[in-house]
């Protein structure tokens, strides 16, 4: 029973281990693939949005004020209604001089 026991805890130490491993060698390549970990913090307020709707509805918002810049990043970006306005929009402002950045992991396009 012993044995068994310790075998248990050995198989979960290794386990563990390796979660960890994994975990570092993620990080290195991410970090490899997006070099630029930081970003300026900026002082000011804290909005919670427990739905998208009201997301996009207070980033459009947000955007056709800019005056100088908008940058944006995204995880997943579609090529849904929605997206299409974002991408409208970025196009419009960057035309009125409003610096433009605008960085995308993953799409996704319908069928």
């Amino acid at each position: 029973m012993f044995k068994k026991l310790m075998v248990i805890l050995l198989l979960i130490t290794c386990f563990f281990l390796l979660f960890q491993w994994d975990v570092k060698q993620g990080y290195k390549k991410y970090t490899k693939a997006h070099p630029y970990t930081e970003t300026t913090a900026y002082t000011g307020k804290l909005t919670m949005f427990p739905e998208g709707s009201k997301l996009y509805t207070s980033l459009l918002t947000d955007m056709k004020q800019a005056e100088s810049y908008i940058y944006l990043q995204f995880f997943i970006f579609r090529d849904d209604p929605i997206s299409m306005k974002f991408i409208e929009l970025l196009k419009e402002k960057a035309k009125h001089g409003v610096d433009v950045k605008f960085s995308v992991e993953k799409t996704f396009h319908h069928h």
